[in-house]
This record gives structure tokens, sequence and C-alpha cells, in this order.
């Protein structure tokens, strides 16, 4: 054993890391050592890690002597096995390492006594509070023993479990088998192991009166809810750690995965690993490794693909046969009845009302919507059954059991009357939190983005609902999904709404009309952009809601005026002076912002510095972070037209923290093209390539088409210009994977081609391209780097070919749209791949 002037020194080790420590030492690989322990090679990796870091070093060799150093190795007492009746595990432990690290922390403490670990069940308690005793039977040298008190019948009948399992002699003395235990275990260093308490609950007295009598006496308890006992310290578990739908990280680096891979190999040793779909069915049991393993037993007769498809249509599909496993763990539908047998009938009504929610709720929504008083909420995670997140507050249910719970909910005829309460009170949330957009984005996102999941649930509740009042209350969410890049799921929820209640004119069909505007301009759709703005308008001057006008000019103004820049002009100059009267300063920052860039498009940047400026000084007196991103993007813009490139950064650069701050995705891919254009302007091309390609990361990431569009066509340019041809036309051709039809877009794109096919040789086609954008009607629209480019292009091309090749080239491409054009680049750019470029020639 570890002397005690040595032991602070080996505090920061857990016995689990002293035993690998033990192994390395001895020679074992981590293969080796995962056998040995049956661990997974990755969690001893893990603990290699942790080791390395405690001890300052870098490596096997560099530990093994620290621990030389110390004489830790040197102690024969530390490899001597304390008497203990663990069972050997048939699989390596896998995940949980942060919950080790926190059992072994309380296990080395003289100060707690008593640990309770709590879940429901399925989720790995025996399993987890096995591998941890494992660890510690080195701080136990009088004996670890297990008590599995599962098929225990009486609270009465425990302390016979705990003699007979802890080897406590059998004195025929006279004395109870309860004063033989504390006799035997007075000044013994020992640890209780007590599996599956929540049935003898009332032993807790017992269990009470034996650590009192026993002062050096450790108790590690499993329950399905806590004993409410004085001296208890609660562990509550959740599920393994399981990778989102975005993650980024080895998929293997997980517990759920690396659970499942284990038992899917068991099941099947052919099985063949898919991440994608086993995260998805990690997802889907959201870590419970009991669902896991029983989802993972069915791979030698079914699809991954089959296994997702049946789980989402019914977890009764989670079960088992197999012979060793307890009636109780056959099934996530036994492991639910279990838990459900033991609820007051209050209990049950409000874990069967809590079952409307999704993604967690607060208790104020449980007291409001499901009639939840705080002893209820407190009960229900004292047997948990609800998990109390430490950080936030926020309460959840195992999705799992949330679905048990709401058949429970639809037995009791109550569905109807709990889910019309979560709609109100949501509705409601919702309201209160999109108005509060326009003036605290911080708090207001915070809030939307904490509830969205039933938000959502809410808002399809409306749609079922149907009628303009139940749905107005969510007309302002369009704002809160265009922040967030969730245009795609914005614009089908917006749909089913529009559908629900297209009809008469109503407030709530108008505004829900210009929210959809809104998501068809980022998602490039212009016909449906244009249709839904025209009657968002129409409808909003026909009700007569004036306080809505400025919002309907704005989205008419972006829709259907956007490629004829004077009528915009006049447009949001009328939204202005409307805003002004109803003395809505956001309404005003936002029409003055669209006023400067209508004249900014007419390339009349001193006209427009003044709106910019009006709609700045706005922004700042509501304290918008939503509207300054967008107000020191015109104002860079605005310099940039001006050739003040410096100054145009250092606007981008504030847009681009602005939006940061609010994580406004579509704004932040716009601040970094802007950084990109000045870069390029100054000649720093490979700065510029660098920041577009950061825009081009955040837009994929939003799946926005225009934006995916666009990044793509500023990487390409600047590939171009670096000389490198074939990336250059890579992602020119990637830039129309996207569906956006506009011809300023396929002008622009067609500008990028020529430069590819200029700096390839290819200049007669080259000039082919430019004379075609040149003779757009819409040419004069284009942004000014773009019609920069062009025109350098073209100079350059007609000292290389002379003045009437450009004359000859307008002739050739005489009656061919953009979109013939347009077609015929893709041919072009493939001979420019083909060949081998001649010396380069300047495009400006």
């Amino acid at each position: 054993m570890v002397t005690d002037s040595m032991s602070s020194m080996f505090e920061p080790l857990t016995g689990r890391e002293r035993q690998i420590l033990a192994l390395i030492a001895e020679g074992l690989s981590d293969q080796e050592i995962s056998a040995r322990l049956h661990l997974a090679v990755s969690t001893v990796k893990t603990y290699n890690r942790q080791i390395y870091q405690k001890f300052g070093v870098k490596n096997r060799r560099q530990a093994v002597a620290r621990a030389k150093s110390l004489g830790w190795l040197e102690n024969p007492e530390s490899t001597k096995i304390p008497p203990h009746n663990l069972p050997t595990q048939l699989t390596p432990f896998v995940g949980r390492i942060g919950e080790l690290e926190a059992l072994s922390r309380w296990l080395v403490d003289a100060n707690n006594r008593l640990l309770t670990v709590t879940a429901p069940g399925g989720m790995g308690k025996t399993r987890l509070v096995l591998d941890a005793a494992q660890s510690a039977l080195a701080l136990f040298p009088d004996g670890v023993f297990f008590v599995p008190l599962a098929q225990v019948d009486k609270p009465d009948d425990v302390i016979e479990a705990v003699v007979s399992y802890a080897g406590v002699p059998r004195m025929q003395d006279g004395r109870l088998p309860f004063q033989q235990a504390c006799a035997f275990f007075a000044n013994k260093h020992v640890l209780l192991v007590l599996d599956n308490f929540e049935h003898v609950l009332d032993a807790g007295g017992m269990l009470t009166a034996l650590l009192q009598a026993a002062p050096k006496l450790k108790a590690l308890v499993t329950s399905r809810e806590r004993l409410d006992l004085t001296a208890e310290t609660v562990f509550p578990i959740n599920g393994l750690h399981y990778p989102s739908a975005k993650a980024e990280r080895d998929l293997r680096e997980y517990g759920a995965v690396e659970l499942f891979v284990q038992s899917a190999l068991h099941a099947d040793p052919r099985f063949i690993v898919s991440e994608r779909e086993i995260a998805a069915i990690c997802r889907l049991a959201q870590g419970m490794p009991l669902a896991i393993e029983l989802a993972a037993a069915w791979v030698s007769s079914m699809s991954l693909t089959e296994i997702i498809g049946e789980i989402e249509r019914s977890a009764d599909f989670l079960s088992t046969e197999l012979r060793d496993v307890p009636d109780r763990l056959r099934s996530i539908r036994a492991v639910f009845e279990t838990t459900w047998a033991h609820l007051s009938e209050q209990e049950r009504r409000t874990f069967a009302a809590l079952s409307v929610f999704r993604g967690g709720f607060t208790s104020d929504a449980a007291k409001h919507v499901a009639g939840a008083a705080p002893r209820d909420i407190n009960a229900l995670v004292g047997k948990a059954l609800l998990w109390k997140d430490p950080e936030t507050g926020r309460l959840s249910i195992h999705e799992l059991l949330r679905q048990y719970a709401a058949d429970a909910l639809d037995r009791a005829g109550e569905t109807a009357r709990v889910r019309d309460a979560h709609r109100t009170y949501f509705a409601a949330y919702t309201e209160t939190w999109t108005t509060a957009l326009r003036t605290d984005e911080i708090n207001a996102l915070a809030h939307l983005h904490a509830e969205y999941d039933n938000i959502a649930v809410a808002f399809e509740n409306a749609i079922v609902v149907a009628t303009p009042e139940a749905l107005l209350p969510f007309t302002d969410i369009w704002n809160y999904y265009t922040i967030r890049g969730l245009l795609y799921e914005g614009a089908r929820v917006l749909d089913a709404a529009i559908a629900a209640i297209d009809g008469p004119d109503s407030l709530a069909l108008g505004k829900l009309l210009g929210a959809r505007s809104e998501l068809a301009m980022y998602l490039g759709q212009n016909s449906r952009e244009d249709e839904t703005a025209t009657r968002c308008l129409n409808m909003i001057k026909r009700l007569g809601a004036r306080d809505v006008l400025p919002f309907a000019h704005a989205i008419y103004g972006n829709g259907v005026l956007r490629d004829d820049p004077a009528r915009r002009y006049v447009n949001h100059v009328e939204g202005y002076n409307i805003a002004d009267e109803l003395g809505d300063d956001w309404g005003m920052c936002v029409h003055a912002y669209l006023a400067g860039w209508s004249l900014l498009d007419m390339h009349r940047p001193n006209d427009a510095r003044p709106w910019f400026d009006t709609s700045h000084a706005k922004a700042l007196r509501i304290n918008s972070r939503w509207a300054l991103a967008h107000t020191y993007f015109a104002l860079a813009g605005l310099e940039f037209e001006l050739g003040n490139y410096s100054a145009a950064r250092s606007m981008y650069q504030e847009s681009l923290l602005a939006s940061e701050r609010l994580n406004y995705a579509m704004r932040m891919v716009w601040a970094y093209i802007g950084i990109s254009n000045c870069a390029m302007m100054t000649g720093n091309i490979e700065s510029a390539r660098h920041y577009a390609i950061e825009g081009l990361r955040v837009a994929q990431y939003t799946g926005a088409p225009y934006e995916n569009t666009v990044t793509h066509m500023r990487v390409a340019e600047c590939c171009c210009d670096l000389g490198e041809i074939a990336r250059a036309i890579d992602y020119l051709r990637q830039s129309a994977a996207y569906p956006v039809d506009r011809d300023q877009t396929k002008s622009e794109r067609m500008g990028i081609g020529a430069s590819i096919l200029l700096r390839a040789g290819l200049y007669h086609e080259s000039l082919l391209l430019l004379s075609c954008i040149t003779e757009w009607s819409g040419y004069d629209t284009l942004f000014k780097m773009d019609t920069l480019r062009i025109e350098a292009n073209l100079r350059a091309l007609s000292e290389r070919l002379g003045g009437a090749a450009l004359e000859r080239a307008r002739a050739e491409v005489a009656g061919k749209s953009i979109d013939d054009m347009h077609a015929m680049m893709y041919a072009l750019l493939e001979r420019g791949r083909a060949g081998e470029p001649p010396a380069v020639v300047a495009t400006g």
C-alpha cells in the first residue's frame, strides 16, 4: 500500500490510472492492458493521456520513470489485491471516463461515506459502479463486496444479503445479523456495492445505522431513485456520449458508438461498421446503453437502415430473447413498466403530462403546461425520471421514456388538453422573444435557442389548429430562422402554415407570406419570393395594418424590385416615412439601410452615405447587433465603391464581429466575402483566398444556396489569379450546383469563367463571354469589383487581339441569351483545363 507520506503525491491519480500505470511498468501494450482490464483500447489511451498530463510527462517511459522515482512501483503492497467478490466482466468497459473520474475522487474522500448512483433502468449504473470499485480495490484493504439486491423482496432481507455476500461470519451467540455485521465491519476499510436499491428503500435506516457503527465503511449504491438519507451524495448519470447530427470529430471517440460496435461484433463477427447509420441509432437511443445493446443485437438479421426504421416506428422493437438477460432488462418497455409501477398516481399524471415537451423544459413551463408543482418535479428528479442540467437548471426526459409517458397520456385521454396548454404557453413565449430580437438579440436568441424544440412542436400544433389566431404569435420566427441559418426547415414550416390558413385576408397570413418571401430570397427562389412579397404587401394594405407596412415594404423591395434599384429606392423611402410616422426605430433603420443600397446599386455612393449614416445611428440607438452587422456592412460597401479599401476592410471586420456575437451565419458569410474582396483589390490574393474559404466554410454550414454560390465563385476567382486553373474551374463548377437562377449570378460566374479562359490562353472564347455580359441589360447592376475585372480583361484582350475583335465577338454572340452562353462556358472551361496555359495575361 502507498505510504501516507506518498499518498498525497498520488491523490491526483485515480485507482484505474494507478492500475494502468502498474501494467505499463510491466511492459504491457495498450491492447494487452485492454484485454487484461476489459477496457476498450481507446479508453486505455485516454487514461494514458491523463496519466501523462498529471505526471507532467510525454510518454510511457517517462511516466514509469516518474513513478519509480517516487518509489510507488517498488512497494510490494501496491500490487496486493484485497478480498472481493466483484464479478468478472465478459466485455470491455466503454466510455464514462468523466463519471469514473468523479467516482474515484469520491472513493478517496474520507468525508463521504454513502454515494447513490441514480438513473433510469438500462442506463448502465451497475457496470459503472463495478468498474469504479475494481479501480478502487487498493483503497479498501479489508475488501470490496458486491451485494445484488434485485431478488431481495423485503427491506428486512437487505442485511441478510450484506452478511451473505460480504462473508460475515455467522456467530451462534444470539446476536442478530445486523449486530454481527456491525461488529464485523467496525474497524475495517470496506466498500459495499449495493446494487438495485430502489425497491428496498425502507432499508435506508439500516444502512445509516451500519455506517454509523463502522466508521471506515463506505457504501456505493445504485438505484432508480435516491435514498433520501442525510449522509447520501446523489450522483445522477445520463446516457453515453453520442454524436450530434453535425459532429465533426471521429465518431469512434463517442462511447455510444463504441458500445454499439462492440455489441454488434458480438452479435455478428462479420458486421461491417457504417458510422453514419450507427451514429443515427445512438441518437435515437440518446446514448442509453441498454437501448444501444438491444439495437445492436439485430445486426445479424437486419441492416442498420432497417434497424433505424424500426426504432423510429416504435421503441418496442428494442427487446431481446437472450437467456441470461434479466426479465426487467429484456426490453425498453420492461424497463419503463418496472419504473412506472413504483410511481404514485400523482407522479404518473405529472410524468405523463411532461411528455409533451421536447428538448427539455423549465420548471415554469412544467407548472403552466403540466400543472407540475415543485414537489412533483423534485420527486421525479429523485426517481431519475427527470434529468436536471446542473448549469442551466433545465429539466429533460430521456426520449425513449418520454415515448412511453406519451402513451400513458394517450391512454388517460389527456393528450389534447395538455398539448393545447403547451401550444398556448409557447405561442406567448415565441411572440415575446421574437419581438425582443429587434433590440435584445443576445438574450432573445438564448431563450429561443433553449426552447427551439418546444417552439417547433407548438408551431406544428398551431398549424393543425389552422386558425389565424393560433398562428399569429409565430409569424416573426422567420428572423430566428435567418440568423441561425435554418432556411430549409423554416421554409418547410412556413409553407405548411400558409397552406393551413390560405384564403381570406388575415394579419397572420400576410405576415407569413412576408416571412416566406424573406427565406425565398436566401434560398434563391426568385419566383416564390416575388409571389409571396406581392401578396404580403397587397394584403397588409387591404387590412390597413399600418404598423406592419414597413415590414411589407422591406420584403417587397428585396423581392419584386431587386433588379430595379430606382423603383426600389422609392419603395424604401416610402417604408422609411411610414416607420417614421409610427415612431418605429427598427423599421426606419431597415429602410434607411435598404434605401442606401438602392442608391449604391445605381453607383451613387455620395447620395447613399446619409441613408447609411441614418441607419447606423438608429442601430446604435436601439442597440441592435443584428442591425449593426448590416449597417457596418453597408458602410463597408460604400467605402469599397469609392476605392477606400482599407476603410472598407475595417467596416467589414466590424460587421463580422457583430455577426459573430449573434452567431449570425448568413451575415458572417458576406463579411468574409467583403474582407476577401478588399484583399483582392489590394493585390493580396493569398489573403483573399483565405477569407473566401472562411466564408465558404460558414456558407456550407448554413446550406444557403446563394451564399454557397457566391463563396465558391470568389474562391474560384482567387485560384484563377494564383494561376491554379484546374482548381479555379472546379470551384466555379461547384458554384453552379446550388439552385440559384439569377441572371446577375450567371453573369458574375461568366466573368470569372472569362478570366480563367484568358489565363488558359483561350482568348477568343474569353472575349465571347465578356461580350455577352457587357451586352446584358442588367450589366450596370453588377458589383463594382466584377465590372472592374471585366473591363480590365476586355482591355487586355483588345491589346492582344486588336480592337476589331470585340465587335466580331459581339456579332458572334448576338441573339444568344445569358443562359445560352452560360451553358456554353463549361465546355470552354474544360478546354482550358486540358491545355497548357501560355504566358500570363494581366487581368487588372
